[in-house]
């Protein structure tokens, strides 16, 4: 039998934001076998929040379907937080690609708390387990003008690094009022392990794949939510090479044979416990 070393990378992403997972191809080079779909969970539970997951097949190489032919409809998810369990309900998921989530409604996110998945469809099972780190205050956030381009802002994000470093983050975004999901910010990774350190980071929108001109600063006249989320660094090291595979692929399919991390056994995907800490910022 030929040497299983097969890599997963991101597919249909011309369909979706290059911030999130909705889908993962299966791929191997000529000499190795090819591997059978696989159960992909891409999941999250914030602190204050209930959990939501994207749950799918991942695609083979030979493959032409559409994102929304492979979400699994009628799966079974449940979390639990060590003391509570919740099977979560399925349903139509207006603002996000693609269009369909399962949802919490009893277990919040809670720092401290360990938070164990469990996805099941047809025999096939996928689990995880992640701690949520404790919330980081936001500091502050500055705003500057743009000389020459009245029309937009450059924004730094502040905050402290905490007593239990090495801490891991990413900087989300959205539009306040939007139905649609909080995307990662465009180059919005940040780690440190000196306590009590002041970090700056800068704060930019989101970037599309689909965008054929990228503004990566914000907009004057808009009010924006964004949120400053602690992560573990198996999380990190996800959200670390997905960005670079954003930055330096031109191309959405990413012919790259890049290796994307992941920490769900039986599967691919992510799932994360992450404590979360919010800001509002209206751009006058």
């Amino acid at each position: 039998m030929r040497n299983l070393t097969c890599k997963y990378m991101i597919a249909s992403v011309a369909m979706a934001a290059l911030s999130l997972l909705p889908l993962l191809t299966v791929s191997c080079s000529e000499d190795e076998e090819p591997l059978a779909p696989q159960l992909v969970v891409e999941g999250q539970i914030e602190s204050g929040s209930f959990a939501t997951v994207l749950f799918t097949w991942s695609l083979t190489p030979d493959e032409n379907s559409e994102i929304g032919d492979k979400i699994i409809p009628w799966g079974k998810i449940t979390i639990s937080d060590g003391t509570r369990e919740e099977i979560l309900r399925g349903g139509k998921a207006s603002g996000w690609l693609p269009p369909y989530r399962y949802y919490g409604n009893e277990i919040r996110g809670e720092s401290g708390k360990e938070y164990h998945i469990r996805a099941e469809y047809k025999g096939h099972v996928a689990t995880s387990t992640v701690r949520m780190p404790e919330r980081t205050p936001i500091d502050s956030i500055t705003v500057t003008p743009i000389e020459g381009v009245d029309s937009l802002r450059s924004v730094v994000m502040h905050f402290t690094a905490p007593s239990d470093c090495p801490a891991y983050y990413y900087l989300g975004i959205r539009e306040m009022g939007s139905k649609e999901q909080p995307l990662p910010c465009f180059m919005g990774i940040v780690s440190t392990d000196s306590p009590g350190s002041h970090i700056r980071v800068g704060v930019f929108n989101a970037k599309k794949y689909n965008e054929k001109h990228f503004v990566s600063n914000l907009r004057r006249g808009h009010d924006y939510e964004i949120s400053l989320n602690r992560i573990t660094e198996r999380v990190f090291r996800f959200r670390q090479t997905y960005n670079e595979m954003l930055v330096f692929s031109h191309n959405p399919f990413l012919s790259t044979a890049q290796t994307l991390p992941t920490n769900i056994d039986g599967g691919l995907g992510i799932w994360s416990a992450q404590g979360t800490a919010r800001y509002e910022l209206r751009l006058r």
